[in-house]
């Protein structure tokens, strides 16, 4: 380790009782603010966001830490960097109203899941509520590894989620992840996950579901409820979902077969 790498290893811990407080690397930390900055509307789209030297001021981080952060964002669609001019909000066109389209296979729900901004508002081991206890081996289970929170497309909120997972696969959300959690079980865990079977449900939004996604009670709801199964067609995780109406797309071709 060289005397400059030591440097800004103690200046990292420094920084890690100071401005950006909160567990994991602080690249993710970075990430995270600079996110829910997206998500608000303060770095609108096409909007500039403050240079490298600009945020290391700002967070008091090395430009390591501002360029990983930068980088997972660049991966994650939601920002672009133009040479000579900067690092821009650079949301795609392609949704303009930013609708969710439902996926028809598992490899394209693979592929829309790193595309989305997760904001984990709880996590942790619970009882096993009554509703998932009697899904397939869950029951066997007196507590599970739930995650509660928010997903986000493209800077808007699509719905609200409750994603359960078997014990044994609690500890790989313990810290601050990159990935999409259907991504952490299968490329942390070993779940290779099989199919997915879904139910969609129409209903209308309570308060607390309003209050969290900015919507008014009694507003439409589509409820998707999926099922992961992995290669050993075990039962390895159950999300609930709870998607804005007005987010909510479906499209499927139908053909008639020869005869």
């Amino acid at each position: 380790m060289d005397n400059l790498e030591r440097a800004l290893n103690r200046r990292e811990e420094k920084n890690k009782a100071g401005l950006l407080k909160g567990q994991g690397p602080l690249y993710l930390q970075l990430q995270r603010i600079l996110e829910d900055e997206i998500v608000s509307g303060k770095y609108s789209n096409r909007k500039k966001l403050p240079t490298e030297v600009e945020l290391c001021q700002m967070y008091n981080v090395s430009r390591i830490t501002v360029r990983q952060a930068i980088s997972n964002l660049k991966n994650k669609g939601i920002i672009d960097s133009q040479q000579g001019k900067g690092t821009f909000v650079d949301i795609p066109d392609f949704l303009p109203q930013s609708n969710l389209h439902l996926f028809q296979s598992l490899e394209g729900l693979l592929y829309f899941s790193p595309r989305t901004v997760n904001k984990i508002l709880r996590k942790g081991s619970i009882r096993t509520p009554n509703a998932i206890a009697n899904l397939g081996n869950f029951k066997d289970y007196p507590k599970v590894y739930r995650l509660e929170g928010i997903r986000y497309l493209y800077g808007e909120s699509l719905g609200y989620y409750n994603i359960y997972v078997l014990p044994e696969f609690g500890q790989l959300f313990s810290g601050e992840t990159p990935l999409a959690i259907l991504l952490v079980l299968e490329q942390k865990g070993g779940a290779h996950i099989r199919e997915v079977h879904q139910t969609i449900k129409a209903t209308k939004c309570n308060k607390r579901i309003a209050n969290i996604l900015k919507i008014k009670p009694g507003d439409p709801l589509m409820v998707f409820e999926r099922l992961y199964f992995s290669s050993d067609n075990r039962l390895v995780q159950i999300g609930v979902s709870h998607l804005r109406a007005d987010r909510y797309e479906y499209t499927i071709k139908l053909s008639r077969r020869d005869t």
